[in-house]
């Protein structure tokens, strides 16, 4: 058993001769009505802070960089376990407005569909300036 503090993250080891591995994380529920997590220019790993799924084009990152061009833009990576490779998206801006500020895939500009599980971790690819943090405030999906 170990514990991890609020705020704390972890990486595990698998052991890649066994096809699978059982790995149990247990804890309190976050009651806070929203959860703040900070970017910063570059790649940082992060999980939906709730204990339920959640769209990926239901992810709210203030203040992310949308552009119509992949290359000047934020952006998500989920693992695709059937793939194995990552799935990538960008935060596009686009007179169009079903795809004006929606993560949108590198091909075709296919808005993001996939569910982000519980527990599963991704990556976010943040092109901000440097030295300027930016939120990602998620309002909690439930309620006690």
């Amino acid at each position: 058993t170990q514990e991890v503090s609020l705020g704390i993250g972890y990486w595990i080891d698998a052991n890649q001769a066994n096809a699978t591995q059982r790995c149990v994380v247990a804890g309190d529920v976050a009651n806070s009505a929203h959860v703040t997590n900070w970017t910063i220019r570059g790649l940082q790993m992060f999980t939906y802070p709730f204990a339920a799924e959640v769209a990926a084009s239901n992810l709210t990152f203030q203040n992310a960089v949308a552009a119509s061009k992949a290359g000047s833009a934020d952006h998500l990576f989920f693992w695709d376990v059937n793939a194995q490779g990552y799935r990538e998206y960008y935060y596009k801006s686009s007179a169009n407005a079903t795809l004006n500020r929606k993560w949108v895939s590198l091909v075709g500009d296919v808005p993001a569909s996939n569910v982000v599980a519980v527990g599963e971790g991704f990556w976010y690819q943040s092109v901000q300036t440097a030295g300027t943090t930016n939120s990602w405030v998620q309002a909690r999906p439930y309620s006690f």
